[in-house]
């Protein structure tokens, strides 16, 4: 063996010892499980097992908080009936004259004004040409199948006023277009969801519209032509 054979054994001898040295000699890391096993007061012992515990992701709501929130994202149902209706009282059965309709007021209702539109000279007005004209004046068909005048934006109120059939029971039968009546009667009850004065300058122009398109009489209260001074 000559010199240089000797050299690179000995080289390679040297790095393995050395290789040996540092992977005996360097301190070995605790794994969670030898945390577990080791003091709880050794210094920083508590504070590494925390930071090896798994942390749930959250976006900041404690879960009774969560379920709070999703309470107040659920859809309230409106009673459209029970918004009719005083909360300090229970609803009045009444019987409308003339048209005999019955209705369920609120109990704090004082009175109830009427104004009737009726055909003129025995005439008789057909279902379908009284739709049409309620269109044309914004009623809205519905509640105890008859038409309303509703507050904007507010539809689950009580109505401004309302429009019922003259002919016994008082509702429109709109599957039955051709059939004919003797007129309408308008109404609205005070208190309402405007001033009286307010109510009654919303129903008159519509009743005052609807005659000319019908071409049907106004009467008031008792019957008898509207009179101007009934009207101012």
């Amino acid at each position: 063996m000559d010199a240089s054979q000797l050299r690179i054994i000995l080289l390679l001898v040297g790095a393995a010892i050395v290789g040996l040295i540092y992977f005996f000699g360097r301190p070995r890391r605790k794994t969670p499980r030898s945390l577990n096993r080791a003091n709880e007061t050794e210094p920083g012992v508590r504070d590494v097992r925390k930071a090896l515990e798994r942390v749930e992701p959250t976006l900041g709501f404690s879960e009774l908080e969560a379920e709070a929130i999703t309470e107040d994202l659920r859809p309230v149902h409106v009673d459209s009936d029970a918004a009719r209706v005083d909360p300090d009282g229970v609803p009045t059965p009444v019987t409308l004259p003339a048209s005999g309709l019955k209705v369920d007021l609120p109990a704090s209702h004082d009175r109830i004004v009427s104004l009737y539109l009726q055909a003129k000279d025995g005439e008789m007005m057909t279902i379908k040409d009284i739709k049409a004209a309620a269109d044309k004046a914004g009623l809205v068909f519905g509640e105890l199948k008859i038409f309303h005048r509703l507050r904007d934006g507010q539809p689950d109120r009580r109505p401004i006023f309302s429009m019922a059939n003259l002919t016994k029971p008082g509702i429109f039968n709109l599957d039955d277009a051709g059939a004919d009546t003797r007129g309408v009667s308008f109404f609205m009850t005070l208190p309402g969801p405007l001033s009286a004065l307010d109510a009654w300058e919303t129903m008159l122009p519509v009743a005052q519209r609807m005659a000319e398109v019908l071409k049907g009489q106004l009467l008031d209260e008792s019957f008898s032509a509207l009179s101007r001074q009934c009207i101012g």
